[in-house]
């Protein structure tokens, strides 16, 4: 069941975005908000909407931000920016993103101060979530969300941040979002697990398509985290994963793989490898996983669609 009482993150967090989003479209973009009865619910997971731009804070205090568009309310946003400007065809989508990014970076600039001291919080570039469905709230975090009315269709705004910042006492804890090195010799599988890290809120450090790039990539970017596709030419995942380790002991890695491969598996692990994603992937398998290896990513629900374990205990 969806709580629904105010907490302090929601306070300290979703109500400033929620008056700054209203003054904005109201004020700024002459779009009028048709509801004034807006509910503030902590889902344990959001659906996102098509057209979402996402946003970071940093420091002290971490959060994710989203903010997604009906399409209507969208193509609304983008005439109030261009102001009676006509544009060709094929500059549109970018005009789009780039209005997103730009209204999303308003908004949370404008609206937030660290609930610590009371200044702003820094905020990272803005970013849109291609083709992501949703947000889960994992055992470390929670999440307030929330859905502005207007005449042209929803804004949903949505802030995923650790528990512990928004506490009594504000005992804040190290969490952070994980720089993650995907490799997979298949363009296909990099860009879903591309997809599903950003939707979990995480960061793409880079991608590599064989073990070899893999290492090297591994030198430069120091990533917290990598997903390591076995079966890749020039180099093989097990073999990289061992010179991996001659140089960084630290780095976790989740081997990507298929039935059938139990034994490869074994062999990561025993190399250096701390888990494993079975293919086909999807987001829920990857949240999983990274939960198994960082306890405050964990999932804080039941997940269905994972399949069996792969190897037995």
């Amino acid at each position: 069941m969806e709580e629904q009482q105010e907490t302090s993150f929601e306070h300290e967090i979703l109500l400033p975005l929620i008056d700054r989003s209203i003054s904005f479209l109201n004020d700024d973009l002459g779009i009028n908000v048709s509801s004034d009865a807006i509910d503030i619910i902590s889902p344990k997971k959001v659906e996102l909407k098509k057209n979402t731009a996402m946003i970071g804070t940093g420091g002290s205090v971490q959060v994710l931000i989203t903010m997604g568009y009906d399409d209507e309310l969208l193509d609304k946003v983008v005439a109030s920016f261009l102001e009676g400007e006509e544009v060709e065809e094929d500059e549109l989508e970018e005009i789009q993103e780039s209005v997103s990014c730009e209204v999303v970076n308003t908004i949370v600039g404008n609206a937030l101060k660290n609930p610590l001291d009371g200044t702003t919080l820094g905020i990272s570039p803005p970013i849109l979530i291609y083709e992501a469905k949703s947000l889960f709230r994992q055992k470390s975090s929670q999440i307030a969300t929330a859905t502005i009315k207007t005449e042209f269709g929803e804004m949903l705004l949505t802030a995923v941040g650790p528990k512990e910042s928004f506490s009594k006492t504000l005992n804040l804890r190290n969490y952070k979002m994980l720089n993650i090195l995907v490799v997979d010799d298949s363009l296909i599988i990099r860009k879903n697990i591309k997809k599903y890290i950003t939707s979990l809120g995480h960061s793409i450090v880079g991608e590599a398509k064989n073990g070899t790039q893999a290492i090297e990539f591994c030198k430069e970017l120091k990533p917290d985290l990598i997903t390591m596709d076995i079966t890749m030419p020039d180099m093989d995942g097990i073999t990289a994963v061992k010179h991996i380790r001659e140089f960084d002991k630290d780095v976790n890695i989740i081997m990507v793989t298929s039935h059938g491969q139990e034994e490869m598996v074994v062999m990561s692990l025993k190399s250096g490898a701390q888990g494993y994603l079975l293919k086909p992937i999807n987001e829920e398998k990857l949240a999983h996983s990274i939960g198994n290896i960082y306890e405050e990513y964990a999932q804080d629900t039941d997940d269905e669609l994972l399949d069996d374990d792969l190897i037995d205990d």
